[in-house]
């Protein structure tokens, strides 16, 4: 039996997600349905962006945070 293929998610489609955008939503039940064996990868590319984004989005609160 050959092995399931992978699925990679790109930066963009992860921000999508967690936002609840019901287009990659739907997108993830589908592969999940059609593909159950395939895992979902996260190639480090897409978690550097992830971290550089979080990063941007916590300076400006800790800035804030120190002038307190």
């Amino acid at each position: 039996m050959p092995e399931p293929p992978l699925l990679a998610a790109d930066t963009n489609v992860l921000l999508d997600y967690a936002k609840e955008d019901e287009t990659v939503v739907d997108c993830f039940a589908t592969l999940r349905q059609r593909l159950p064996s395939s895992p979902v990868i996260v190639l480090p590319t897409v978690i550097h962006e992830l971290a550089d984004l979080a990063e941007k989005e916590l300076k400006p609160q800790m800035n804030a945070d120190e002038r307190r």
